[in-house]
């Protein structure tokens, strides 16, 4: 189970992998609601009447739309605005910079703007908007795995920039660096929305982060370690 931050006094629980999720929000000015929104690329299907998924009381995009509708939109990092990230965590496919440290931000901006504006042409949408960044991760204790090669990149780079420096500055200097420009890329997005279209649900895929056996003993809340990261 996965949780989104909208960044607004919103509940948010995502439920399902890369390519959908469905939604289950609850207002803060509305405690006993639960607003159930289906998230998943279902519009082959959208002539089957056995998936009138209305009839249960659950928020779907008209003809299942799953890119941008009435109740929902995501935005995904390979085309929205110019995030940078290696493709497919290759460092031989770098887009946009590959690094945050390199990319552009002001470009980025200025693309993503044109984007949200084609995708929710509605300046009044009061639905969801996910924004989708998953070829890395914005924190560097979580850049293990395939998303290690962040870390590398990122030493390399310090490395080139401060040659004389020992091992142990560049790499405090590196992951300074690296969650600086990460945060710069998630914060101003997000701004860029909220401005945008003020009334909407902002948020981003797959945060606030939690651990994956949470309540496999009865708890309900995420691990102290993944606490401290989404505070971070």
């Amino acid at each position: 189970m996965m949780v989104v931050n909208l960044l607004i006094p919103v509940l948010v629980v995502l439920i399902g992998g890369v390519n959908g999720a469905q939604y289950v929000g609850t207002t803060a000015s509305q405690p006993n609601r639960t607003d159930v929104v289906w998230m998943i690329p279902s519009w082959p299907c959208v002539n089957n009447d056995s998936i009138d998924v209305e009839k249960f009381g659950i928020l779907q995009n008209q003809d299942q739309k799953f890119v941008g509708g009435r109740e929902f939109a995501i935005f995904y990092e390979h085309s929205f605005g110019k995030i940078p990230y290696f493709k497919g965590q290759n460092v031989s496919d770098p887009q946009n910079g590959g690094l945050p440290q390199l990319g552009d931000l002001e470009a980025h901006l200025v693309e993503a703007e044109k984007n949200i504006n084609e995708t929710i042409p509605d300046e009044n949408f009061s639905g969801i908007a996910v924004l989708d960044i998953e070829e890395f991760r914005p924190m560097w204790e979580l850049s293990w795995g395939v998303f290690a090669v962040y870390k590398t990149e990122s030493i390399r780079l310090t490395r080139q920039q401060y040659p004389y420096w020992s091992q142990k500055q560049i790499e405090w200097q590196a992951e300074r660096d690296y969650e600086k420009a990460c945060q710069k890329f998630f914060i101003e997005t997000i701004r860029l929305g909220r401005r945008l279209r003020p009334n909407a649900k902002w948020g981003y895929y797959l945060f606030p982060k939690c651990n994956g056996d949470v309540g496999q003993k009865f708890e309900s809340d995420c691990s102290t370690l993944f606490q401290k990261f989404n505070d971070k």
